[in-house]
């Protein structure tokens, strides 16, 4: 079997179900870690695309164990190879527990039932920390990215762009540090994700990200939200809006209650109404997040009762946005905010 290339090399083939990639510039490196865990970088490019560098990562926790594959990191544009010496990787043990920072990556080891699986991410701002940074910006800045509304009347908006490296990772709180890369610029120093539980996803966390990067909460007033629960019999389509609901045959508003939110606290709110199947509760915080520099967009973060994380919402003033769209069996249940002033 004969396999073409990108660059015209006409490769010989032994392999039955088809050509492997030939790699080229292949290259090992390998660190011993404090406590003599081992990781190893393998990194190469093949002759049939020369655009794309590997990088595949290894992890051996003591001599006598067994290698486990980290994760298989590509490239594009043939970058450089994934460093193991500048910046040496940092390690986080206790227990069973193994986390990692690794220049602009974080790794956690997480044990299944299966075995360990390594969770990755990427320490640049997630799309959440994105648009918190648009936030630094003059409104000069984003005029020309004016956000678009979504079906679920959310607003989707272009994040701010900044490189962000691993710092340090906190064990007590299973919170994940990241530094701004570059000296310069009006983002702030660290932006900060964390989950309530090892073994969860990080998320974007506001409150500890003001702590770490040294900032205060705005000083000018909060805003009011208010907050519609509409449920309906029989199904609803995910992407209805508030009057389209209560438009329906058998639908019915349960609740409706305003909310006051402000920079720094949550403000509880509680709605419960009497339906066919019985009562339905809903418990829930809300917090005001943070302004756009477009001041009629802000983001506001919903958390329901023993939630692991706060949902954030992108919205303008006046408008309904859609928090949920559930079905509960017998009832479908909708639940809607709004911001005022």
């Amino acid at each position: 079997m004969k396999c073409k290339s990108m660059l015209a090399t006409v490769l010989i083939c032994a392999c039955g179900g088809g050509c492997a990639p030939q790699r080229v510039e292949e290259a090992t490196d390998t660190v011993t870690l404090p406590g003599g865990a081992v990781l190893t970088n393998t990194t190469y490019v093949t002759l049939e695309d020369h655009r794309i560098r590997h990088n595949e990562l290894s992890y051996q926790e003591h001599a006598s164990a067994g290698t486990e594959t980290i994760a298989h990191l590509m490239c594009f544009h043939a970058g450089r190879p994934l460093s193991l010496r500048n910046p040496e990787p940092r390690i986080y043990q206790t227990g069973d527990r193994t986390t990692i920072g690794l220049d602009r990556y974080a790794l956690q080891r997480w044990m299944m039932k299966d075995g360990p699986y390594w969770y990755r991410v990427e320490t640049n701002p997630d799309q959440v920390a994105s648009v918190f940074l648009r936030s630094f910006l003059r409104a000069d800045d984003v005029v020309a990215d004016t956000p678009r509304r979504t079906e679920s009347g959310a607003y989707e908006v272009s994040g701010a762009a900044a490189e962000y490296v691993f710092d340090r990772y906190d064990p007590n709180g299973n919170a994940l540090i990241t530094r701004r890369k570059s000296a310069a610029g009006v983002s702030p120093d660290y932006l900060v994700y964390s989950a309530t539980q090892y073994g969860f996803p990080w998320r974007f966390a506001l409150e500890l990200t003001r702590t770490a990067a040294g900032l205060q909460p705005p000083s000018s007033p909060g805003f009011g939200v208010d907050v519609s629960v509409v449920i309906h019999p029989g199904d609803l389509q995910a992407s209805i809006g508030r009057s389209q609901a209560l438009a329906l045959s058998g639908a019915q508003e349960i609740c409706a209650i305003a909310v006051r939110v402000n920079w720094s606290e949550w403000s509880a709110g509680v709605c419960s109404a009497p339906i066919e199947s019985g009562v339905s509760t809903m418990r829930f915080g809300l917090q005001a997040g943070f302004r756009d520099p477009l001041p009629e967009y802000a983001m506001v973060l919903w958390r329901y009762e023993h939630a692991l994380w706060a949902g954030t919402y992108f919205v303008r003033t006046g408008e309904w946005v859609r928090t949920e769209a559930a079905n509960y069996g017998q009832f479908s249940r909708l639940v809607f905010m709004r911001t005022g002033t």
